[in-house]
């Protein structure tokens, strides 16, 4: 049997359970103030109200990348988390999202489009809301609140309890099912292997095919894939499962700890 080896201290699960209702005020504060500001208000909505709660907990247990997980993933998390970012954003897409399409109101659609349709460069909203409300969401969720909750209520528990508030701040309960079951996945990606890394390429990854198929060029030639399903969905299936156990097998069962800085 591999030797067990010791995480990084964490926020502990006291700092992680203060961290929702903090996050909730400081995103709605942050929302408002941010109001009409366009893609620059969603960057500082997130950096405000998602990474700087986060940051500022983490400081006080050290240094604060490593408290959050931003560490090299092993090779094999790397792999694992890549082969799911590139395909677990189609098996969302294809199984998950034709249950709630109906549902999903004509405002939270039109929203999306008009950050797409914006005058911004595609470059510039990819990164708004692609790559920052990756980064800045996985910070609070998985690098503070579930890595936290970790050694209190278990892998199982933290993935949970990190989940069902990563689809309840969404604010979208006809999408709740989708945000959840990316949050469960993006929870045992960062738990399993102890870095935040293939976590942020997995929701990145998700949210930019998000943008891409909203955007009208793209959309337009997106049908191959509805075409192509009986082909790509077992190979995305198949992808997403190989990446999956890559990530748990990349977890030598590390025992998390709490710093004594986080000891309330």
């Amino acid at each position: 049997m591999p030797p067990t080896r010791r995480a990084a201290p964490t926020i502990g699960p006291v700092a992680a359970l203060l961290l929702m209702p903090v996050s909730f005020a400081l995103l709605a504060l942050a929302g408002a103030m941010a109001l009409g500001w366009g893609l620059a208000g969603l960057i500082a909505t997130q950096l405000l109200g998602f990474a700087l709660p986060a940051w500022f907990a983490a400081r006080r247990c050290g240094r604060a990348p490593a408290v959050l997980g931003l560490i090299r993933p092993p090779r094999r998390a790397l792999v694992g988390g890549l082969l799911v970012a590139a395909s677990f954003w189609y098996l969302s897409a294809s199984l998950l999202v034709p249950l709630v399409e109906d549902w999903v109101t004509d405002r939270e659609a039109e929203l999306l489009a008009e950050h797409v349709a914006g005058p911004e460069s595609t470059v510039f909203k990819l990164f708004a809301l692609a790559l920052v409300p990756a980064v800045c969401e996985e910070l609070l969720f998985r690098g503070a609140i579930a890595r936290g909750l970790r050694g209190r209520i278990g892998l199982v528990g933290a993935a949970l309890l990190s989940a069902a508030y990563f689809a309840l701040l969404h604010g979208s309960l006809v999408r709740l099912p989708i945000t959840f079951a990316l949050g469960i996945v993006l929870a045992v990606a960062t738990l399993r292997c102890g870095s935040l890394v293939p976590a942020i390429c997995i929701h990145a990854c998700n949210n930019a095919a998000a943008v891409l198929l909203t955007w009208p060029p793209v959309g337009v030639r997106a049908g191959f894939l509805d075409e192509g399903a009986p082909v790509i969905l077992p190979l995305a299936a198949l992808a997403s499962a190989v990446g999956l156990v890559l990530l748990w097998r990349a977890g030598n069962e590390q025992i998390p700890y709490v710093s004594d800085a986080t000891s309330l």
